[in-house]
């Protein structure tokens, strides 16, 4: 896997699974013990989300490809906190030769060619070509940090969504042209349609985003032993602690592991119609009348044992804010994937809920960490927070806020609160 990858911070999502194990097996080599891990996918969805400003919810999004290169879980990276430039021992859980991601053009993944490397998120005889099986050994033993994940920049999308008013936006393909933010060199890159947004039916388009990676560290390392090459036994595993800060200590299988492939679409998309359009929008009309907003993709391998529940708990947030001249409110949702109180996956997402305002993207979350007080610290790719001293609530419908990193002032002005409400606490396998 190439490892030389273009970072972003930005990015938006809804759920994906996937569930395999590690289990008992041969190697061929020298009779030594040895498991494979099986990565074998499923899908789950999300609601739909209307408003002048509308989601495609999961109905509305009709397919999503993307060309996937390798899903890892590591022991270690290494980073200069814009790019993965080294990996430590890792175990492969799906690959795909895409070749030099670095010198693909629009000319190349137009190709017919290219076209076997999409897997169509929304289409579940292709997710079922992420199902592998890999072998392990008592060399892959350890403690395993990391999710790490790389694709294709180019993405295809089709969606029809429907807004309030009457509109609704059909995506339509386009030559890919590259603009900048202003004020910096950061690039970016909209789909400029040749017919309108509001002209049915949906099409195929090509979107290009300038991130190729990601990867999670996990609060707590995944622990492969020796023990695990063998399924009949057991293994003690501390899963948290008592009111007397005692581990509680719970003895799992052994020899089975399984692996969550997570993505939630809910949400994934958004188009809008007038003068209030994104920054940056993915696909436009050739007036810029009407556009789709295309997130970055966010996605992560969830180890664990079988026997061992992965809960997700949400929280929503009410966004106040100002953008392209228009005052409103948006809402952003928090996901934390939980086994016990170790968080092994945390993305953020944001969707229009007045229908006037555009909402902003949250920065992909690549880091967790834990703070003296119990905390979380939840961190982008240069390690900076973007919620530090995030407190997880234990009831639906308890109340907390947050520093809000990403609202810091240049001028040295203290990131604002923002207040949060635990929605949903859901057993995910």
């Amino acid at each position: 896997m190439r490892m030389d990858r273009r970072l972003t911070f930005v990015g938006c999502l809804t759920a994906l699974l996937a569930t395999g194990c590690f289990d008992i097996g041969t190697s061929g080599v020298s009779g030594s013990r040895s498991g494979r891990i099986h990565l074998v996918p499923a899908i789950s969805g999300g609601g739909t989300g209307l408003g002048k400003v509308g989601t495609s919810g999961s109905t509305g999004l009709e397919s999503f490809q993307v060309a996937v290169g390798d899903i890892r879980l590591a022991k270690g990276i290494t980073t200069d906190q814009t790019a993965l430039s080294g990996m430590g021992k890792s175990l492969t859980l799906f690959s795909q030769d895409l070749g030099d991601i670095s010198t693909l053009d629009e000319a190349a993944v137009r190709d017919p060619a290219w076209s076997p490397h999409y897997i169509d998120f929304c289409d579940p005889n292709s997710v079922s070509r992420l199902a592998s099986s890999k072998p392990f050994t008592l060399r892959d033993t350890g403690d395993y940090y990391w999710a790490v994940l790389d694709w294709s920049p180019f993405f295809k999308i089709r969606a029809t969504i429907p807004l309030p008013g009457g509109d609704t936006i059909f995506t339509h393909d386009g030559p890919i042209g590259q603009h900048f933010f202003p004020g910096s060199k950061v690039d970016y890159y909209v789909t400029e349609s040749a017919q309108d947004l509001r002209q049915g039916p949906s099409q195929d388009a090509l979107v290009r985003k300038n991130s190729t990676i990601t990867w999670f560290r996990f609060l707590k390392p995944l622990r492969l032993t020796e023990a695990d090459l063998d399924s009949g036994t057991t293994i003690a595993d501390t899963v948290g602690m008592d009111s007397d800060n005692h581990p509680i200590v719970k003895q799992v299988p052994s020899g089975k592991w399984n692996v969550m492939l997570v993505f939630d679409p809910k949400d994934l998309l958004w188009a809008q119609v007038d003068g209030n359009r994104s920054f940056n929008p993915s696909i436009r009309s050739p007036d810029s009348s009407a556009s789709v907003n295309v997130p970055f993709l966010r996605a992560t391998a969830v180890p664990y044992r079988e026997g061992e529940d992965v809960m997700r708990e949400t929280y929503e947030f009410t966004m106040q804010a100002v953008s392209v001249g228009v005052e409103g409110t948006y809402g952003m949702r928090l996901e934390l994937y939980l086994i016990g109180d170790n968080v092994v996956a945390s993305m953020a997402q944001s969707y229009p809920t007045d229908g006037d305002l555009p909402p902003s993207e949250p920065p992909i979350i690549y880091y967790v960490g834990a703070k003296g007080d119990g905390s979380l610290s939840l961190q982008d790719y240069k390690s900076r927070p973007i919620f530090d001293g995030f407190v997880r609530k234990t009831t639906v419908g308890e109340e907390g806020s947050v520093p809000w990193g990403y609202g810091a002032s240049a001028d040295g002005h203290d990131a604002p609160r923002l207040a949060y409400k635990l929605t949903e606490i859901k057993k995910m396998n």
